[in-house]
């Protein structure tokens, strides 16, 4: 009995990994997913139904694959929040998400094993976990989690783990298929490889802008969608530079203010300087940048406190709204200025900003004032 435990934060990664298993067990070629292939509701699933469905034989078939998604969630510490980021995966794999939760009525129980439901005196997870590890030799198991992996060193050196604290983990045995975002060079050649994919080419420049803030803790979905949107404006044979970022991609402004603010974090007058004016001349209004600007020292401002307090990145993420990846850099960030340095910066951002919309001062004047005072400090 096959057991596979896709766990971690890439949906891209996870979806990709069930649509490899699917392609081996159950070949779209060969027919049979209609009667061979169940996905269940990990949150939802009684023991009974999912001994019905594990115990099934194969219909017409070698193989019979179950996906369960959100199992290991169900039972773990913070169950809410990783059920939400579990529940709503885009199904890549072409499993239908209305399926009932409960075996295929025509596929048979196997030869000398009926399906087990719990003991009375068992706990829920000691009666699915026994359940996983008495299903029918035909059974493909799938499990899928956006748990994240803990880092453990072993004879061969760090791997990446289930987290221990969840009292299913004992009970799956087989094979864990960590679901990260690459970083680095690898997170650059996949963007090049989507692009082109598509018959497109990418710039480095523009490859830096979309992937700035992506993390070990984040997913590659949205980020699929966009380079999608970018190639399919380029066009066959067509360059996505900057430029075509900036325009399609919303979500680049905020990328480009952190970068701005890491350079006057830094005390870069030339650098910061430079950085604003690009941007003002790549069509961001000034008034979408002040906003933009306030918005991420307001940020560092909070994280600043949390920080202080000795608080882990996985910890200010959830208290703040934002990701650990995210969360740590804004950390780092914030270390660059006192309490004191930040709160002035929050309120001369307030000042120029009712100033600019009487009239007093102009907005890229404004900016550039700012920018240049925090830059002394």
């Amino acid at each position: 009995m096959p057991l596979f435990i896709l766990y971690g934060p890439d949906r891209y990664s996870m979806d990709a990994e069930t649509k490899r298993l699917l392609d081996t067990y159950l070949p779209a070629e060969q027919g049979g997913r209609d009667f061979n292939l169940l996905r269940l509701d990990g949150q939802k699933v009684s023991a009974d139904q999912l001994a019905q469905s594990v115990q099934a034989l194969p219909f017409l078939g070698d193989k019979r694959v179950i996906i369960i998604d959100g199992l290991l969630a169900r039972f773990g510490k913070a169950g809410k929040a990783q059920i939400e980021a579990t529940g709503d995966m885009d199904n890549e794999a072409g499993v239908a998400d209305d399926e009932p939760p409960t075996a295929s009525p025509t596929a048979p129980t196997a030869k000398g094993k009926r399906g087990k439901s719990a003991p009375v005196s068992s706990s829920p997870v000691d009666a699915i976990g026994r359940i996983l590890t008495d299903a029918s030799d035909g059974a493909v198991i799938i499990t899928r989690d956006a748990v994240l992996p803990i880092k453990e060193k072993g004879k061969l050196g760090w791997k990446l783990n289930l987290p221990r604290n969840n009292p299913l983990t004992k009970y799956l045995k087989g094979e864990q298929i960590p679901c990260l975002a690459p970083q680095g060079l690898a997170l650059a050649r996949w963007v090049e490889d989507e692009v082109k994919r598509y018959g497109a080419k990418i710039d480095k420049s523009a490859v830096d802008l979309l992937t700035a803030d992506l993390g070990p803790e984040d997913d590659r979905s949205q980020l699929a969608q966009e380079l999608g949107k970018l190639a399919t404006y380029a066009g066959e044979g067509g360059r996505i530079d900057a430029t075509t970022v900036r325009l399609l991609t919303p979500a680049s402004v905020q990328e480009d203010v952190f970068r701005l603010v890491n350079a006057m974090a830094e005390r870069d007058i030339k650098t910061a300087l430079v950085m604003l004016e690009q941007m003002l001349g790549s069509g961001h209004h000034p008034f979408e940048l002040l906003g933009t600007i306030a918005w991420q020292f307001r940020n560092l401002l909070q994280v600043k406190e949390l920080d202080r307090k000795r608080m882990r990145p996985a910890e200010i993420a959830e208290r703040v709204g934002m990701s650990p990846f995210v969360a740590q850099k804004s950390a780092e960030q914030s270390r660059a200025f006192s309490i004191e340095q930040l709160k002035d910066i929050h309120h001369r951002l307030l000042t120029f900003d009712a100033a600019a919309k009487r009239s007093l001062v102009t907005p890229e004047l404004g900016l550039e004032l700012l920018v240049a005072e925090v830059c002394r400090k």
